[in-house]
C-alpha cells in the first residue's frame, strides 16, 4: 500500500519518497536487465519494503553495478541453483559456495556487496531496511528481537 504522496507505479519503479535502496528497476539495472518485477509496500511507519524477481535466462551477465550503500539488508531466496558465482563485500572476494534452489541469502547493504554470475539466475530478492526491523522490536514491545547491529 502506497502512502499518501507517493505513486504505487513510483513504488514499483524503486521511486518516490525515501525509497534509496536496490529494488525494482534500480535492482535489475545493476544486473543489466531492463525488467522486474517488483511487489512493493509500506510499514505503518512508511518505511518501504519490496520484493523483487529477477530471472536471467542466458548464462554470464557479468559484474553486479554497486547496490547503494545503506543500512538494510537485501534476502535472497533461489528459485534456481547457482553454481558459477562471485561475492565481493567492500571491494573483496568472500569465499562462495554453490547456492541450491530454494536456499535464501541475507547481504548487508552497508558492506558494499557486488556479485559475477555466470550461470542463468531467478531469485526473488526482499528489499528489507533495518528501520522496518526497529519497528518490528517497537511492536512487540519488548527487549531487541530484530536488529541491524
Amino acid at each position: 500500500m502506497a502512502s499518501e504522496g507517493v505513486s504505487s507505479a513510483a513504488l514499483r519503479k524503486g521511486g518516490g519518497n525515501g525509497a534509496r535502496g536496490p529494488w525494482g528497476e534500480r535492482l535489475a539495472r545493476s544486473f543489466r536487465l531492463r525488467s522486474s518485477h517488483p511487489v512493493p509496500s509500506r510499514t505503518q511507519g512508511g518505511t518501504t519494503l519490496a520484493l523483487t524477481e529477477l530471472a536471467h535466462d542466458a548464462p554470464g551477465s557479468g559484474f553486479s553495478a554497486p547496490q547503494a550503500t545503506e543500512d538494510a539488508w537485501l534476502v535472497a531466496q533461489q528459485v534456481r541453483a547457482l553454481h558459477r558465482h562471485e561475492l565481493w563485500r567492500d571491494g573483496r572476494a568472500v569465499k562462495v559456495t554453490p547456492i541450491a534452489e530454494g536456499s535464501s541469502r541475507f547481504y548487508e547493504l552497508r558492506r558494499d556487496p557486488g556479485a559475477r554470475i555466470r550461470d542463468r539466475f531467478h531469485p526473488f530478492f526482499l528489499h528489507l531496511p533495518c528501520r522496518a526491523l526497529s519497528e518490528i522490536d517497537a511492536q512487540m514491545q519488548g527487549p531487541h528481537r530484530a536488529t541491524c547491529a
